[in-house]
């Protein structure tokens, strides 16, 4: 979701890093405006059943003012309306009662028919999102993110040490992570998914940053 939400806001200021950002290519070659809603700092505005409020209470965690929400909100409604705007919720699973994540699932679902233009993305652990025993149904294409493969895997390994290195270490870095990746088919299974290969990544750069030191 920061991928693409980055990516869009890169696209619509004309940014030349747009470009540079990887796989950037394989995005729709459109100018929508990212709106990102992150489930697990609605508090108690997802069980309202408006979307207006959910939109509010993200621009209060921004710090937003309430005319600079009001303002804000009339800008989204109208990009919505005319297909210029992308809708990210991330993280469904994290709205912790149940009955409240089907319901504001039902919302999603009559905001999509309310905008039917308006593309909208939305993320969530594969089993919190089964045991509401609700599908998100209107418009909406359902897709399970695969795990790393072996090459996946490695091309990570290049490009985090690319970004999180010196240059003169970057290749080391590289060699030692790939190491601590392929050490054992434990590791191995472990590092398909993203997030267990970048704790990997952060637990190898620490230890290692710790023994060039000694």
């Amino acid at each position: 979701v920061r991928w693409i939400a980055t990516a869009y806001l890169l696209r619509l200021k004309e940014d030349p890093a747009w470009k540079e950002l990887p796989d950037v290519a394989t995005l729709p070659g459109k100018d929508w405006l990212p709106i990102v809603v992150r489930c697990r700092d609605l508090g108690d505005s997802c069980n309202t059943g408006s979307i207006y409020d959910v939109l509010c209470e993200t621009f209060r965690k921004a710090q937003l003012s309430d005319a600079e929400s009001a303002a804000l909100q009339a800008v989204i409604i109208e990009k919505l309306a005319a297909g210029q705007a992308i809708l990210l919720v991330d993280g469904l699973d994290e709205i912790g009662n149940i009955g409240v994540r089907a319901r504001f699932c039902q919302q999603i679902d009559r905001l999509q028919a309310a905008f039917p233009q308006a593309p909208m993305m939305v993320t969530s652990r594969i089993v919190g999102y089964r045991e509401m025993n609700y599908r998100i149904g209107r418009g909406f294409e359902h897709a399970t993110v695969t795990g790393f493969s072996q090459k996946d895997k490695d091309e990570f390994a290049r490009r985090w040490c690319e970004i999180t290195e010196l240059p003169e270490r970057a290749a080391k870095a590289e060699e030692e992570l790939l190491r601590a990746i392929h050490s054992s088919d434990r590791i191995e299974r472990l590092a398909v998914n993203p997030m267990l290969l970048t704790t990997l990544a952060l637990v190898t750069s620490t230890a290692c940053s710790r023994h060039s030191r000694f």
